[in-house]
């Protein structure tokens, strides 16, 4: 009797493990299967859904899920998420989702502070364009700085496009010279890095030209208390503050609905943060140097311990000050880097060669300024090196955000000197990774300068 209780008892235990088992692996099918039904679920046209699938984008993050049926409402938005969570097709969809693609006419209007970032929200368009199923395409027009207004005002004229993406600067010339007349089919304005446009020094000149545009748009659209406006950031102080002082009178006196996803002081948690400090600000070149030739220790409590943390493709931030072309050339000819540069200096054709063959791996080190710091979505890089320390914790987290994006992994490591130690310790407190950040780095095995 003993031995037949403990044979029901053994296949009791093993029901009730396969049971367990099974329900874990139908709960795993679940989350993997094709997530169609989950852009679905949120109101997302099918053909649209579809084309988010071929583009890799077959479940709606945790921003899109919040903002996507909001939007989809008529609602004015301001999205608030950290960098790489998603923003760009959490307004990109609602866009696609109302445009009538059968009417000829310009129905949306994207701003962007910058034209790299602005090429990048026009190819992630026309992609979902592309993939979207429909019997008259939905066209893109960019109006990026070094645009030609000529051709672009004809082509508005004779043509009209669905969705402009535009700079601010060019968006109000072309409405100035006329390139841009009355819109009665205006429906959706959205400005994306709302808070560079105030918080940037070197954007006053877009800031104004943004305000223009808005003035003048109230005068075009014969239904401007019906338009939708959505505003996106990764980073803006007092945020109810921000929106009622700076963004209700752009709404038409309407209360803008905020929405807030994940933590807006902390970079992405897949990331680790480190920083050495040099004992001269001239010592910087050689740290440098010697984290891209993965020399390096991480100084523990108890032990030294040689870290490899340095991968291809890296993007280094330096002061505008900086005179990169000399930086390059050391990189390339003593250290053998492939190097590209992106400034705000540089011609535009080089800044788009730069991030272009940063893209495809034909360069393994991109040497940039804040320019590259906004919006843009380089999922391949793994690690960044600020060879000067950001002026605050916002820059401190647009820098970061280039990397750990989606959930990927990553890490961070800024060059300092002692007489900036306690303004970075400002940075790291601000976003929360003072007490975790790791002791300094040493810097191992002299490199020749």
């Amino acid at each position: 009797k003993k031995s037949i209780l403990i044979k029901m008892l053994y296949y009791r235990v093993w029901l009730l493990l396969l049971y367990t088992i099974s329900k874990a692996l139908v709960y795993n099918h679940e989350r993997t299967k094709p997530h169609q039904h989950d852009w679905d679920a949120i109101g997302v046209d099918p053909r649209i859904a579809n084309a988010l699938v071929s583009m890799g984008a077959k479940i709606p993050t945790q921003v899109q899920c919040r903002a996507i049926p909001k939007m989809l409402k008529g609602e004015d938005c301001v999205v608030h998420a950290p960098t790489g969570s998603g923003k760009t097709l959490a307004y990109l969809v609602p866009i696609f989702n109302q445009i009538n693609p059968e009417r000829q006419a310009i129905q949306a209007i994207i701003v962007v502070p910058t034209r790299e970032l602005g090429l990048q929200v026009t190819a992630v368009a026309r992609r979902l364009a592309s993939g979207t199923q429909t019997q008259s395409r939905i066209i893109v027009m960019p109006l990026l700085a070094g645009s030609k207004l000529r051709r672009q005002r004809l082509w508005a004229w004779a043509s009209p496009p669905h969705i402009i993406i535009a700079n601010a600067i060019q968006l109000e010339q072309m409405i100035r010279l006329g390139g841009l007349k009355k819109m009665p089919d205006l429906r959706i304005f959205v400005v994306d890095e709302i808070d560079a446009f105030f918080d940037d020094e070197s954007l006053i000149t877009d800031r104004n030209a943004l305000k223009a545009s808005f003035l003048r748009l109230k005068d075009f659209t014969t239904k401007s208390n019906q338009r939708q406006h959505i505003f996106a950031t990764a980073t803006i102080e007092q945020p109810r503050y921000f929106v009622q002082s700076k963004l209700q009178d752009w709404c038409q006196g309407r209360q803008p609905l905020y929405i807030s996803i994940g933590s807006k002081r902390s970079p992405p948690s897949t990331l680790s943060h480190f920083f050495t400090c040099c004992s001269e600000p001239s010592k910087r070149l050689t740290a440098a140097r010697k984290i891209l030739k993965k020399r390096l220790l991480l100084q523990t409590e108890n032990t030294t311990i040689f870290s490899n943390v340095v991968t291809p493709p890296v993007l280094i931030f330096f002061d505008e000050s900086r005179p990169l072309h000399q930086f390059a050339q050391i990189f390339q000819r003593i250290d053998g880097h492939r190097v590209g540069i992106l400034t705000p200096d540089s011609d535009l054709d080089q800044r788009a060669k730069a991030l272009a063959d940063f893209r495809s791996g034909r360069i393994d080190l991109l040497l940039a300024t804040d320019l590259a710091a906004r919006g843009l979505d380089l999922p391949q890089i793994k690690f960044i090196l600020n060879f000067d320390p950001p002026k605050n914790a916002v820059s401190y987290l647009h820098r970061a955000g280039r990397a750990g994006r989606m959930g990927n992994t990553g890490s961070v490591i800024t060059i300092i000197h002692e007489k900036e130690r306690f303004a970075f310790e400002r940075i790291l407190n601000y976003c929360g990774l003072l007490d975790d950040l790791p002791p300094d780095i040493l810097l191992s095995s002299p490199v020749n300068t």
